[in-house]
């Protein structure tokens, strides 16, 4: 059932998508809600009376609490107010522990000449029994003084650092800043959607499917098939004239089997492995149909023209935000975009027309492939 809402993002009252997960399910759980301060979202409020805010967070809190896994941690952050109304009124009761951490928050809103500007934000972190999963070592501070013997004696054990200390601090954006535009997320969507499709873009032109490295040796910049396929780090692709990919699973190199049990099941059957990670993991026939109904061959001459396709766009759509960029940000960002889209294009071309040699089997929609 998970499989449903894993890697997703859903546009829906977050209660709604809450009740649709079973119990016990999730590892963490982390909430930013409303602070109910009448700030406006694209121009709507969602501000309620205090009694009902509170009554709205305590429900959000229970199902987040329902959802998380015995070993789970959940958390939320507020204003200090309403967290403590949250920890009172329902937490205190209802989580195995309860602590409350600090974000040190310099604003330039929020000054009164009655009080002291409220300058940080509070983080409860509530978990469901004595045995929570914390991962210290993931998020250990290193230690300031490593050649004392007693911090000698822990590193010889093993330990990477202290723990953090309950506040944290970071730097934000200011309005008073030479960079603030009059977009109130700061950031123009448009730029927002090319920042989150970046990635996706960048992998269609390059290594779709996890197909891996055929990357140019050493500096890593433009298209070699074959760069790193006979280099003593082992082998990427394993092409041939009818199958692409290599066999980690556990019939293969075994590679698969060093994660999770779960997650080693789903990477060990070609059916339930994610296709951006297919061919990572399995050895496939470039006749393999994905779920789009595309054959795996067909799905690289796609990606690759795709990928040239949206690198143009993210010109075009970066044009039309120079009135918005400080000058110097939106000359050095276009030159990297013409760059890019020079680099997909020779990517494009340089893939496409090795596998139409390997294969012998041309673009489905009869687009130009070099020979």
């Amino acid at each position: 059932m998970l499989e449903d809402y894993r890697n997703k993002v859903f546009n829906e009252d977050v209660l709604k998508v809450l009740k649709y997960l079973p119990d016990n399910s999730l590892s963490m759980v982390y909430g930013d809600p409303d602070y109910n301060v009448g700030i406006n979202y694209a121009g709507k409020n969602y501000t309620q009376k205090w009694n009902d805010y509170i009554n709205w967070y305590i429900d959000l809190t229970k199902e987040c609490m329902r959802v998380l896994k015995p070993d789970g941690n959940l958390f939320m952050m507020n204003y200090p107010k309403q967290n403590a109304h949250l920890r009172v009124k329902y937490l205190d009761d209802n989580a195995f522990n309860v602590n409350d951490y600090v974000w040190v928050y310099n604003t330039n809103v929020g000054h009164s000449a009655q009080k002291f500007t409220t300058a940080h934000r509070s983080i409860l972190h509530a978990t469901k029994s004595k045995n929570n999963a914390f991962y210290k070592e993931n998020v250990a501070v290193p230690y300031q003084n490593p050649t004392d013997k007693r911090i000698m004696g822990r590193i010889a054990n093993g330990h990477t650092g202290r723990m953090p200390y309950s506040w944290f601090y970071y730097d934000l954006v200011k309005n008073v800043s030479k960079d603030k535009t009059f977009h109130s997320c700061q950031i123009p969507l448009p730029l927002v959607e090319m920042l989150l499709k970046s990635r996706g873009v960048y992998e269609k032109y390059t290594a779709p499917l996890g197909i891996g490295w055929m990357v140019n040796i050493s500096h890593h910049y433009g298209p070699s098939v074959d760069g790193y396929e006979y280099m003593k780090w082992g082998t990427y692709h394993r092409a041939n004239h009818t199958h692409i990919g290599v066999d980690r699973t556990r019939n293969g190199t075994g590679y698969a089997c060093q994660y999770d049990p779960y997650l080693a099941d789903t990477y060990d059957n070609p059916k339930t492995c994610p296709e951006n990670l297919l061919l990572f993991f399995h050895r496939m026939p470039f006749s393999y149909r994905l779920k789009s109904g595309k054959t795996i061959l067909q799905h690289i001459y796609d990606t690759h023209f795709e990928g040239a396709e949206d690198a143009e766009e993210f010109i075009r759509v970066f044009d039309g935000l120079k009135p918005l960029l400080p000058e110097r940000y939106f000359d050095a960002v276009s030159g990297r975009l013409e760059a890019q889209l020079k680099n997909a294009r020779e990517w494009r071309d340089v893939i496409n027309t090795y596998f139409y040699r390997l294969t012998a089997i041309g673009d489905e929609s009869g687009r130009k492939i070099y020979d």
